[in-house]
């Protein structure tokens, strides 16, 4: 991983001058599993953001772990490092389930991982689960999400399976599809035993005690800009979308010839963006203050977004009070369908 490491330096050099007077909030090392990284790598990667850019008083920096991956030695060089925050792709807490989804952990290296986690110092974790599996019902769900709550933690995010036809399970027929009743069901306990368990639905997906949102992820829902270092990295930059080299030996390759190629590279238009923001704000249980993002992009909505606002009003998707704009509770089981629709 050493030649790696060096290659994420240079490209942080890269990306200094463009970032001059630009203040960093957050640092979010994610993609793969950042955890298979030694202490001392990710200490010189979080040393190098820290001299090169300007860093703010309070930056959340998180790590993405795999159960199993982190020792106590290691997570202790971690927080040593300035990292705090760490989220784990706990996946599922039944054994059946974890086997399904091709993982090589089992549940006891969760209990150990947190355990570490803890003892470690750290006071600020995620646990990510999968819900929607072939034949799962509302009780292995229960089970799943009433394990996590024991383990304490202050973050827990809930994503739904989803098979691409690229993906490990893409050549899989007629995989029985949880109907969208059960779906609706298992969104409406999840809420309401989280939000009894001193839980905040802060966005579609996830799920934070109080003062203990991702403020790495709220920038993507608020589209602000980001800069993504590594192998098949995205960036959004002024306006722009690229990514980068996707495997790590094109990356390492685009680096040592000083290349810093933009794959897949987007400019967005001025309406688009506003779109896109529209979009994505509406993920949050805040939703979107209309007023706001007309002065962010000195142009108000255009005809066919208003229609459409109105259109998913009427539909019981949307709720609008005075310049603030957000889902339903309906909204949120359809929160693919509002996207679409304004778009």
């Amino acid at each position: 991983m050493a030649p790696y490491v060096t290659a994420l330096l240079k490209e942080m050099a890269y990306y200094e001058l463009l970032l001059k007077g630009r203040q960093v909030t957050t640092l979010f090392f994610g993609g793969g599993t950042p955890s298979l990284l030694s202490g001392d790598q990710i200490q010189a990667l979080v040393e190098a953001a820290r001299d090169r850019f300007e860093w703010a008083a309070d930056v959340e920096v998180s790590l993405e772990s795999n159960p199993g991956t982190l020792d106590l030695e290691k997570l202790k060089q971690y927080y040593q490092a300035g990292v705090n925050r760490i989220s784990m792709g706990v996946q599922s807490f039944d054994s059946k389930e974890l086997r399904w989804l091709g993982r090589t952990h089992g549940v006891d290296e969760v209990f150990e991982g947190v355990a570490n986690i803890k003892q470690a110092g750290f006071d600020n974790f995620n646990l990510d689960l999968i819900f929607g599996l072939p034949e799962q019902t509302l009780n292995d769900w229960q089970q799943t999400v009433e394990q996590a709550l024991k383990l304490g933690s202050t973050h827990i995010s809930l994503y739904h399976l989803t098979i691409e036809p690229e993906s490990t399970f893409g050549d899989i027929k007629k995989l029985p599809d949880p109907s969208q009743e059960m779906g609706a069901t298992l969104f409406n306990w999840t809420k309401q035993n989280l939000e009894a368990a001193g839980f905040e639905q802060y966005e579609i997906s996830n799920y934070a005690r109080k003062g203990y949102r991702c403020r790495h992820n709220e920038t993507y829902w608020q589209n602000r800009d980001s800069i993504g270092i590594g192998a098949g990295a995205w960036t959004y930059f002024q306006g722009k979308r690229y990514l980068r080299p996707k495997t790590i030996e094109a990356y390492i390759k685009d680096v040592e010839n000083q290349t810093f190629e933009r794959i897949e590279e987007e400019t967005l238009d001025l309406n688009d963006s506003i779109k896109e923001t529209l979009v994505f704000g509406l993920r949050t249980k805040d939703g979107v203050d209309l007023n706001r993002l007309e002065k962010r992009y000195s142009r108000s909505l255009d005809k066919e977004t208003v229609t459409a606002i109105d259109r998913l009003i009427d539909q019981g998707l949307l709720l609008q009070e005075k310049d603030q704009l957000r889902l339903t509770n309906k909204g949120f089981l359809f929160a693919d369908t509002v996207a679409v629709e304004l778009i």
